[in-house]
């Protein structure tokens, strides 16, 4: 597949997010090629590991990317956490960003940590 880099970008951040919203979960930030998003209501760790699992599934889609002349192989790798979660709208009324705060932003990253490309880590927690 023949593409400008944006395109590619795109396209990814559109499937992975339609695949967190059919398990009921939101976006609250990208973070270069990552998304942290969240699940609210019941059963969110289930919901959450459901998406883990058809994202890494649908990443296949990516494994043969070609843009700038290059072929890439996409890889990710998914850590999902639990914990609280504070959010606030924070700074002046000229500049404001949506802020994510709490215990679960801090058992993500390690979870996402120990996954290596194509895999899924799932913490003691979740």
């Amino acid at each position: 597949m023949r593409k400008k880099g944006t395109n590619i970008v795109g396209d990814y951040f559109t499937t992975m997010l339609d695949i967190t919203a059919c398990q009921g979960g939101d976006l609250f930030k990208f973070g270069g090629d990552a998304l942290l998003v969240a699940f609210f209501g019941d059963d969110t760790a289930i919901s959450a590991c459901r998406a883990a699992a058809r994202m890494q599934q649908a990443i296949a889609r990516f494994r043969q990317v070609e843009a700038f002349d290059e072929t890439f192989s996409l890889k990710m790798t998914v850590g999902p956490g639990s914990g609280l979660l504070f959010t606030a709208n924070l700074g002046t009324l000229e500049k404001m960003e949506y802020t994510v705060m709490g215990e679960a932003l801090v058992n993500v990253p390690h979870a996402e940590d120990q996954a290596e490309g194509g895999e899924i880590f799932i913490d003691k927690a979740t």
